[in-house]
């Protein structure tokens, strides 16, 4: 099992669990046009705050909201 140094979870094996399902989240919200390199860029915002909020943090008043940041992403 692959750890990082912070965390006791094999990231990469989660990832590749819960993948599939949040590729059908961020495309049953976006449609099925989203280009390859913006999905996953979504994707790992996505599971970002997943695992961020797994390990009981949030975000910090003064940094960019996840929509804002998911919004930038798709729009640019």
């Amino acid at each position: 099992m692959a750890t990082t140094p912070h965390s006791p979870f094999d990231v990469a094996s989660t990832r590749t669990l819960i993948a599939p399902e949040i590729r059908r989240r961020i495309r049953a919200a976006t449609g099925s046009d989203l280009d390859p390199e913006r999905m996953k860029a979504l994707e790992a915002v996505y599971l970002g705050i997943v695992l961020t909020a797994s390990m009981g943090y949030s975000l910090h008043s003064g940094t960019c909201s996840v929509e804002h940041v998911a919004t930038r992403i798709i729009y640019r």
